[in-house]
């Protein structure tokens, strides 16, 4: 099989540069190395018995957004993990707000210890979903006292989605329903759940994952139906919920489980025996660039080099998990391409393309 020409791939991250920059504005959880380990709880107050209680839920938190579960709490391990949730516990400080829904306006800033708390997930072997994670893109309609709108950065619903995307640790982008928008989807569009115009008009934003939803005010409550597209595959299902707050809430939970659960491996899976191809290696540079890269990956237990044929290399790997895992991982990274359709690749062998490395333009 002959391998991709890269020029295209590089062309194509050039000009997604500028909309991406813009989208950035937009992305109301992108989620950093440093704030996956981070918390903040809301204090009554500064005393010892306070601040354990917070140290405890900050840590839950950080449990759930690391695990990609949101009922990871009933794990027998999180409960032994959290009788001693300090010795996880990097710095602290206390800060103080000048508004708070929760009724109070201090605030403790928890910082927790990455190292830590990774050797106690290992330990446990509790699902760790990498730091790298899929770019969302949510189509909203919302119908509230019989009028409809599609929900973006000026909506109230806004806040909403921005608390529960970044306490998940969710990259979630709203459109800019701004011209563009507004000409390519119709509020029936979304409303009606119809993905045709949607996925075209989405294609700007580059998004790895695309959700279209819908949420309504009934006369017992609200409930919302969600539709999620990832990696060739559709998932669909239903919230409810007594509030507005709630029910997105609740919502963007399930949406972080769906998503987690295609990237994130078992820890009790012992690996299985893979032959790598990797095509595009033109130099010692870009052989250490691709071994630093897959060997990072968390999928991968271990790699070693079998042989060198022309531009290609090719190593011997144990994965976790299974070949279209691992090519859904590497596509959220501008690193490597899949060589073909992994779902057609024969069986304990992966085919991949190294991409040109992207070097920062010197300003003059």
């Amino acid at each position: 099989m002959l391998a991709p020409d890269p020029k295209p791939a590089y062309i194509d991250i050039c000009r997604r540069l500028p909309m991406l920059l813009l989208c950035w504005l937009f992305c109301v959880g992108t989620p950093q190395a440093e704030t996956l380990y981070s918390s903040r709880v809301p204090v009554v107050n500064q005393d010892e018995i306070a601040r354990a209680g917070a140290v405890k839920a900050g840590l839950a938190e950080i449990l759930v957004r690391l695990s990609g579960d949101s009922t990871i709490t009933r794990h027998y391990a999180i409960g032994l993990i959290l009788k001693e949730p300090e010795q996880y516990l990097a710095s602290y400080e206390y800060k103080t707000l000048p508004e708070s829904e929760s009724g109070t306006d201090l605030q403790l800033q928890l910082n927790f210890d990455p190292n830590r708390i990774r050797a106690v997930m290992r330990d446990y072997q509790i699902p760790l979903w990498p730091e790298s994670r899929p770019a969302t893109l949510l189509w909203l309609a919302l119908q509230q006292q019989g009028q409809r709108q599609l929900v973006g950065p000026d909506s109230d619903a806004f806040s909403l989605l921005e608390q529960a995307a970044k306490r998940r640790g969710l990259p979630l982008i709203l459109p800019l329903l701004d011209l563009e928008d507004r000409v390519g989807v119709a509020l029936s569009d979304v409303w009606l759940d119809d993905p045709s115009p949607i996925k075209l008009a989405s294609q700007r934003y580059q998004p790895d994952a695309l959700v279209i939803a819908r949420a309504e005010q009934t006369a017992s409550g609200w409930q919302a139906r969600w539709t999620l597209h990832l990696g060739g595959e559709t998932s669909r299902w239903e919230s409810h919920a007594a509030s507005l707050n709630r029910l997105l809430t609740e919502g963007i939970d399930g949406l972080t489980d769906r998503i987690a659960r295609q990237y994130v491996s078992n820890p009790a899976d012992h690996g299985s025996e893979y032959s790598l191809k990797l095509s595009g290696i033109k130099s010692f540079v870009d052989y250490a660039r691709a071994t630093k890269y897959i060997g990072q990956l968390e999928p991968v237990l271990s790699m070693q080099p079998d042989r060198l044929t022309g531009e290609a290399a090719v190593f011997r790997l144990k994965l976790q998990g299974n070949a279209a895992s691992l090519a859904r991982r590497v596509e959220l990274d501008a690193v490597l391409l899949p060589v073909g359709n992994p779902a057609t690749w024969p069986p304990s062998t992966l085919e991949f393309h190294l991409l040109p490395k992207i070097e920062p333009r010197v300003q003059p």
